[in-house]
């Protein structure tokens, strides 16, 4: 994987988009990449240092149009050459709730959730082509 974007509704404080870009990166993460190095980068001062693997880009959109991207993901040529998460309203809304979270996403579609977040990583030319529509965070 060459590039990671993180789409978010644009209506989100910034308190929330850092919330939704950090949930959906670390779902990444721990099912799907190699998005961070397991070798420690530690400075000459003694500080631990991210180890990204990935180029990774906020991006943002209304809405309406976050879910029309994901349902037009989902149908595309590209769904088998990306990995797709999504990010919902009710996950928000359901702090250390897990268990109910997960009863909400398994028993609805997506058209009757709330996507606040999409993240893709793919190959960075496929990944620039299906998002270079939307503007940066």
């Amino acid at each position: 994987m060459d590039r990671v974007a993180i789409i978010v509704d644009k209506s989100l404080n910034n308190g929330e988009v850092a919330n939704v870009a950090a949930i959906l990166m670390g779902q990444l993460a721990v099912n799907y990449l190699p998005v961070y190095s397991n070798e420690c980068i530690i400075d000459k001062s003694g500080f631990q240092h991210s180890g990204i693997m990935c180029n990774t880009i906020v991006l943002k959109t209304n809405k309406t149009k976050l879910m029309k991207f994901c349902t037009s993901i989902s149908d595309g040529d590209y769904q088998k050459q990306i990995i797709t998460i999504i990010f919902t309203r009710e996950g928000q809304s359901l702090n250390n709730r897990f268990e109910e979270y997960m009863r909400i996403i398994k028993s609805n579609s997506l058209f009757d959730l709330h996507p606040v977040g999409v993240a893709l990583a793919g190959k960075e030319h496929i990944i620039r082509n299906l998002t270079s529509k939307f503007s940066l965070y």
